[in-house]
């Protein structure tokens, strides 16, 4: 496997499970669905214009609605997974296995939503084009799902960027294959954060790559292949989920 092969792997993934419109989350619609049986109408509106901790919504309501959101996510990317582990299985996307496609597309709708609860801002700027930041703030989060090193770091001084008012020597995202980051220079030599979401990118590939070849070899036996994928995609996207999780709510 060639150093660019594991992060054409990770974009080809990430930007086909992107093509699917259930896997992107609007951030006001999910924060108000998320936050009615909890809160008045006067704090809902409060959590979108800031964010739920600004609003004085608990700690421990938050905490809550994302592990009632990594449930509901839960039993259905494992449930999918299952039918996909069968011989024939799902169409395949490309080369990428259809189970892995659809894993990832509830890996990042989940990402999204605690990230929303957690004071983040809005993953998309539109509602058709993909964004380079887009790709590299997902890539980065599900880093810290994986548990790449190095990605809760590189997370942080994402989030340090985020919140700071002038951005506009700020871009970053995927150009042919490797990844292309355009911080100020204080920032790279401060914090190295180029270097560590090319390792992450390429982390993730590997990893996957890996997962790939394992699944593949399960579908050789009927019945027993959607069992074992199943069981492998409930206990990995609960691990995942639950360290994003743990690492948003810290």
């Amino acid at each position: 496997m060639n150093k660019k092969e594991p992060i054409k792997i990770w974009e080809t993934i990430l930007r086909t499970s992107l093509n699917f419109n259930h896997c992107r989350i609007d951030r006001e619609d999910f924060l108000r669905e998320a936050l009615k049986i909890n809160c008045s109408d006067e704090v809902i509106g409060k959590a979108i214009l800031t964010t739920p901790f600004e609003a004085e919504i608990p700690r421990y309501v938050i905490s809550d609605i994302a592990n009632d959101t990594i449930n509901s996510d839960l039993v259905k990317v494992t449930g999918l997974s299952f039918v996909a582990g069968l011989p024939g299985g799902f169409a395949m996307a490309g080369t990428i296995p259809a189970d892995l496609i659809q894993f990832f597309v509830h890996s990042i709708r989940v990402a999204q939503k605690l990230a929303y609860l957690y004071g983040w801002k809005d993953f998309f700027e539109s509602d058709t084009e993909i964004t380079q930041e887009t790709l590299s703030k997902i890539t980065l989060f599900t880093g810290v799902m994986f548990g790449a090193p190095n990605a809760e770091k590189a997370l942080n001084t994402y989030k340090e960027t985020e919140s700071e008012e002038d951005t506009n020597n700020i871009r970053i995202g995927f150009s042919n294959l490797d990844i292309d980051f355009s911080f100020s220079q204080s920032t790279i030599r401060e914090h190295g954060l180029l270097q560590l979401v090319q390792y992450i990118a390429k982390w993730i590939g590997v990893k996957i790559a890996r997962q790939m070849a394992t699944r593949g070899s399960m579908r050789i036996v009927p019945l027993i292949g959607g069992i074992v994928s199943g069981g492998l995609s409930y206990l990995s996207f609960k691990d995942m989920t639950l360290r994003l999780h743990d690492y948003l709510r810290d």
